[in-house]
């Protein structure tokens, strides 16, 4: 018999703007890129004979468990069926089956195989049983959210809202995540939100940076150890796959895993097993894989720093955020998000137009965490319910400068938020032809605190109100 999965063949009913994700399970095909029409690989597995004879059950993407064990997608009754005999998975517009290390073998023909790509109308026999694979493409287009939020996570912009569109996709599904964007984007927010609009919620989200640990820590991390594995393994450790059974683990900063710990890794995902270091159990694997970087895992594969088959295992789905200076229409919606969630410890309330249009000429080379820290720092000191610029000042050294990590080094360089300000001034006046008014209703601000503001700055500009 099989087991009810979810309606991953199913429409998806429209969202109201601020619709919850409902966690249920789904399956979406890999390979996912945003802003695409999709050509996405589907089909269904018919039993041909055994004791199933004329079954059916569809596969829509990501993965189908093939077994006698309980938990599997497809529970086959065939004495000679090991507990998790097989898996297929799909991968890009292919679908690929791997054996699970079963003892009666996995079969194409009179081959036996481990892992083998399926062509349409394929046969497959494991055991006494025959399967016949139907392969139908289509054709799927991810449209963006209609909403501005996704979870804690929050955008009105087009480059956001393709974002959230992808994410209500994939939370319920099973299938591996991979989110690239610049630091501070907010990666593990991405990937805590995925976690909690998942089936997963209620089950343990472990977090394995690999940027942040020693490269001899980070095996033990993973996997954990027993006493006396090596030199100072007094106690038993349990690594993070194993703290996450049930739920997600987060590998943050994939790329810096060390090259000869990937196949080990990628053995732990496919097998969904892992055995301690020093331990002699194996211990079965429930975990959904979230992961991490910065960098451009395929280049680093092209240069052969980075394993082509984890890349793609992690790789089922991609997630690419965009930094904040490509989406600056949000700032003035997280600066206010910002300073909502901290209102039990700050008298700030709202955000005065002119600070929103300083934060928004904004280069932010931190992303979105540049942003926060900005906010909450300048609310800290605040005294008024209205954020001022006086209050982000505060912050600025002898000199009046503020210092701000460069994109190019990451080290600090000197520049003021009045500097910042006086910019964004001459570029409105420049996109507004001079005409003050204009210019003002731009900027948020009075005519004549932008009058007062150009004699400060001395700043030319012609009578033209």
């Amino acid at each position: 018999m099989s087991k009810q999965g979810g309606g991953g063949t199913k429409d998806r009913p429209e969202r109201s703007p601020d619709a919850e994700v409902t966690p249920h399970t789904e399956r979406l095909p890999s390979g996912v890129e945003l802003g695409q029409v999709l050509s996405v690989t589907s089909g269904h597995l018919t039993v041909v004979d055994g004791p199933q004879a004329g079954q059916e059950i569809p596969f829509s993407g990501g993965q189908l468990k093939i077994g006698s064990a309980p938990d599997n997608d497809l529970i086959l009754t065939d004495a000679g069926i090991s507990r998790h005999h097989a898996v297929l998975e799909s991968s890009a517009d292919k679908v690929v089956v791997r054996d699970l290390g079963s003892t009666n073998g996995t079969y194409l023909g009179d081959v036996r195989i481990r892992e083998a790509f399926l062509a349409p109308d394929t046969i497959l026999r494991l055991a006494k049983t025959n399967l016949r694979f139907h392969l139908k493409p289509r054709k799927v287009l991810i449209p963006p959210s209609r909403s501005s939020r996704f979870g804690p996570l929050v955008g009105s912009s087009l480059k956001m809202r393709q974002v959230f569109g992808l994410l209500e996709w994939i939370a319920p599904t099973e299938v591996t995540v991979l989110i690239n964007g610049p630091t501070g984007s907010g990666k593990e927010l991405v990937a805590r939100s995925v976690h909690e609009a998942s089936p997963r919620a209620k089950k343990p989200f472990s977090v394995l940076d690999c940027s942040a640990l020693d490269r001899e820590l980070i095996s033990s991390e993973l996997f954990g150890h027993e006493p006396g594995a090596f030199t100072g393994a007094t106690n038993r450790r349990i690594g993070v796959l194993e703290q996450a059974q049930g739920g997600t683990v987060f590998i943050d900063e994939v790329g810096e895993l060390p090259l000869d710990l990937q196949p080990k890794l990628l053995r732990a995902l496919e097998a969904r097993e892992i055995r301690r270091l020093g331990g002699q159990t194996t211990i079965s694997l429930d975990v959904r894989v979230v992961a991490a970087t910065h960098r451009d895992l395929q280049a680093m594969v092209k240069a052969g720093q980075f394993r082509e088959d984890l890349y793609y295992r992690l790789s089922q789905v991609k997630v690419n955020l965009p930094p904040l200076k490509e989406r600056k229409e949000d700032i003035a919606l997280l600066a206010q998000n910002f300073l909502d969630a901290i209102t039990d410890r700050t008298k700030a309330r709202s955000i005065a137009p002119e600070v929103l249009a300083v934060l928004s000429s904004h280069s932010y080379n931190g992303n979105v965490r540049e942003l926060r820290n900005l906010v909450e720092r300048a609310a800290f000191v605040c005294r008024a319910e209205l954020l001022n610029l006086c209050d982000f000042m505060i912050f600025e050294d002898q000199t009046g400068e503020i210092q701000e990590p460069t994109a190019a080094t990451g080290e600090h360089s000197p520049r003021s938020l009045a500097a910042i300000e006086r910019e964004a001034i001459l570029a409105s006046l420049k996109a507004n032809g001079n005409n003050k008014s204009r210019t003002a209703r731009e900027l948020g601000i009075a005519l004549n605190t932008l009058k007062a503001k150009l004699r400060a700055y001395q700043i030319a500009s012609s009578d033209e109100e």
